[in-house]
């Protein structure tokens, strides 16, 4: 990776990479769903969704905190988790 381009982004698992204009936010994040974690990265916070398994974006973590009793993956996470997979 190129020195400019490690400004942006970060390497992670298994080639998983957080851009950081995207991923990164300014303050910490607040979901009440039980798929929502987040972590401080930065100088900010990463938001992750354990349905999706990989970090959210600035949008989709603003939309988990303000919808997440009606978001679609989090009822497949509770389906999941009722039939144990």
């Amino acid at each position: 990776m190129s020195a400019g381009l490690d400004e942006f982004t970060t390497g992670r698992k298994k080639g998983s990479v957080i851009y950081k204009p995207i991923h990164l936010l300014y303050t910490r994040p607040n979901s009440q769903c039980e798929f929502f974690s987040y972590e401080e990265e930065a100088g900010g916070y990463i938001a992750h969704c354990r349905v999706l398994g990989r970090p959210l974006t600035k949008d989709e973590a603003i939309k988990c905190e303000n919808y997440w009793r009606s978001c679609p993956f989090r009822r497949i996470g509770i389906q999941m988790e009722e039939s144990g997979i």
